[in-house]
């Protein structure tokens, strides 16, 4: 349907474009139906789908698209029945009734039968169909809608009559469940493998969310073109815990975490099944998302200045039940420091006061410097435990040769549900 009324837009004689409407119209009322008829003998659990099949049946049944499709037959029947004749001479061409004139093609087809013998070689000329017309066909059809004046003032009066015949509701599940019937066959190239997918349990009051061995379907995609092995992982937030921050050395997973979360609870909230064996989602309002990318010359700002300035348009407008996948970039040397008090082992990064926001998942660098009491380190990982009303508390884990030596910084963050 969508094609030929692209179609039709295309073209510059007015009654083709009119042929192609028409045409339009006869697949949107016959796909109507079928819709309807198919809803009506599928079992259905979801509520959405349940009452679209009822809306579907409805107007299926109403005066209103009966008509249309009534009429659409009518005027495709008026159309198809047309007949004329061609009278080409030298450069001329006779456009006149057709008076049940006799075809002399059959005849001479029928004359030379019976010297066929076998299959022949076929020496019918083959022209191309083009969907735009030339000038002697536009020449054509305007005087054959002279021979044929009430029929051609009719589809002119139902073509302006039912321009806007497509059903809103209709209209728009035909452009979105495309996505999902393009989602389900995405999904389709990870059958046999390891990876699971599963329908989350979606909230819109408890804040606990948790995935288990979920994946980042994007790279996910990619390591599979590539015959690799694609890493799954399991995290879970219980109340009161609002932040997750991450941290490790670089190509560790931190920013493909990052979008995990963000695409979990993107399509969990438009119904999709999630990449996962379990999960479960809340129910947000607004998703933010801030990650790293080039310098705009415009702007005049520096790579810093450009992310803080990011951040805080991203915590002004979040709310409560909003959600911020952030990737934040490494930050300047001179805001790394060890806290007065604690060990060469542990350092810590003091924060500004608009990442201790709620409601977002960051991702930050090692919050450690390089380790020079502990020959043969091998890097830190940072993990975050969050209490109701008071510090957020951090474990700086170094991890050695020997044996992870544990070191324990409070930071006087407070998180707020």
């Amino acid at each position: 349907m969508r094609e030929r009324l692209a179609q039709a837009a295309k073209l510059r004689y007015r009654y083709q474009q009119e042929s192609w409407f028409v045409d339009a119209v006869e697949i949107y009322t016959d796909a109507v139906r079928r819709l309807a008829s198919s809803l009506a003998e599928t079992e259905l659990k979801s509520r959405g789908f349940c009452r679209f099949r009822e809306y579907a049946s409805r107007y299926a049944q109403s005066p209103d698209f009966k008509e249309l499709a009534a009429e659409t037959t009518k005027v495709k029947d008026q159309l198809t029945g047309v007949m004329y004749s061609l009278r080409i001479h030298g450069n001329r061409i006779t456009v006149s009734s057709y008076k049940a004139e006799t075809d002399y093609a059959a005849e001479v087809l029928e004359t030379f039968d019976k010297f066929k013998r076998g299959a022949v070689k076929d020496y019918t000329a083959k022209f191309k169909d083009f969907a735009d017309m030339n000038h002697i066909e536009e020449g054509i059809l305007y005087r054959v809608a002279l021979l044929f004046p009430t029929m051609f003032s009719a589809l002119d009066a139902y073509c302006e009559r039912n321009r806007t015949y497509l059903d809103k509701v209709i209209g728009d599940f035909d452009r979105e469940v495309q996505f999902y019937m393009a989602y389900l066959a995405f999904t389709h190239q990870f059958a046999g493998t390891d990876l699971e997918f599963c329908y989350p349990m979606v909230a819109d009051e408890s804040k606990e969310v948790c995935a288990t061995e979920t994946f980042d379907l994007a790279l996910a995609a990619k390591l599979l073109t590539d015959s690799s092995t694609v890493v799954t992982n399991d995290f879970a937030l219980k109340d009161p815990e609002r932040l997750v921050v991450i941290t490790g050395p670089n190509q560790g997973g931190k920013t493909t975490f990052a979008r995990t979360f963000g695409q979990l609870h993107y399509l969990a909230a438009l119904g999709c099944p999630v990449p996962g064996m379990e999960a479960h989602t809340f129910l947000f309002d607004k998703l933010f998302t801030h990650f790293e990318r080039g310098e705009n010359l415009t702007d005049l700002r520096g790579k810093l200045q450009d992310d803080l300035v990011r951040l805080h348009e991203i915590l002004s407008a979040a709310t409560p039940d909003s959600i911020a996948p952030i990737r934040a970039a490494p930050a300047p040397r001179e805001l790394w420091q060890r806290p007065r008090g604690a060990s060469r082992e542990c350092a810590s990064r003091h924060f500004p006061p608009s990442l201790t926001r709620r409601d977002h998942v960051a991702t930050l660098p090692v919050a450690t410097r390089q380790i020079q009491t502990k020959p043969g380190a091998m890097g830190a990982g940072l993990l975050s435990a969050v209490n109701e009303g008071g510090p957020l508390e951090f474990w700086v884990h170094v991890a050695s040769n020997s044996r992870p030596a544990v070191n324990t910084c409070a930071l006087p963050l407070p998180i707020t549900s």
